[in-house]
């Protein structure tokens, strides 16, 4: 029986690259975000799995890789930064001021096109995304525990207007082995009861390595 993956990597060769697969990203240079300070990932198959500790960043780079497009006319809307790395009250610095990431997309004459998506620091605004390819692009988080930013619910949508109305350390065991589960190192583990708009919620955040960040 023929191996499919075989067939696969023979259709991402150089010389039938472009055609099968198009404008594809081949390389993707993370500066600033969470726990990427300076991460270069080169593409080298049409399938490309990415596996780690929990904290080491994978769902980051999924989701950056996801922004590295525009719509397309199959797919009328694209997805931003902004929506998976969320500035709020709990989570206030989830990339640096500096950040960028450049993407490098595979072209019929066989060159890399660069685009760089960085962080204007006076609109707070990012700024390249006009010149994104459009592609179909599909982002899944499967997961028994669903993240907040993935469900989009009330907490994520007004992150930056939220108010602490109440904070508490979940106990020493919960905390100690929420750290021998996920493989990390967390100093602390709080539980934050949230408001906005007179709704209630709940949202746990972490501090490790002296940077605090929610889910």
């Amino acid at each position: 029986m023929p191996d499919h993956r075989d067939a696969l990597q023979v259709m991402f060769a150089e010389p039938n690259r472009f055609p099968n697969f198009g404008d594809a990203l081949m390389r993707i240079h993370i500066q600033g975000f969470r726990c990427h300070s300076n991460t270069l990932i080169e593409v080298q198959s049409p399938i490309t799995a990415f596996c780690g500790l929990n904290g080491t960043g994978k769902s980051t780079i999924l989701q950056l890789s996801a922004a590295a497009y525009a719509k397309c006319t199959t797919r009328p809307w694209a997805y931003y930064i902004k929506d998976f790395l969320v500035v709020g009250t709990l989570d206030p610095k989830p990339f640096r001021d500096d950040a960028a990431v450049e993407y490098r997309y595979w072209q019929a004459d066989r060159s890399l096109r660069p685009l760089r998506l960085s962080r204007n620091a006076s609109t707070r605004r990012w700024q390249g995304y006009a010149r994104r390819p459009p592609r179909h692009v599909l982002f899944v988080g499967v997961g028994h525990y669903l993240p907040k930013v993935e469900q989009r619910d009330f907490l994520t949508r007004n992150a930056h207007r939220l108010t602490v109305s109440k904070q508490s350390a979940v106990g020493a065991h919960i905390r100690d082995w929420t750290c021998k589960v996920l493989g990390q190192h967390y100093s602390s583990v709080q539980s934050n009861t949230v408001k906005c708009f007179n709704r209630t919620g709940t949202v746990i955040s972490v501090e490790r390595a002296g940077v605090s960040y929610s889910e």
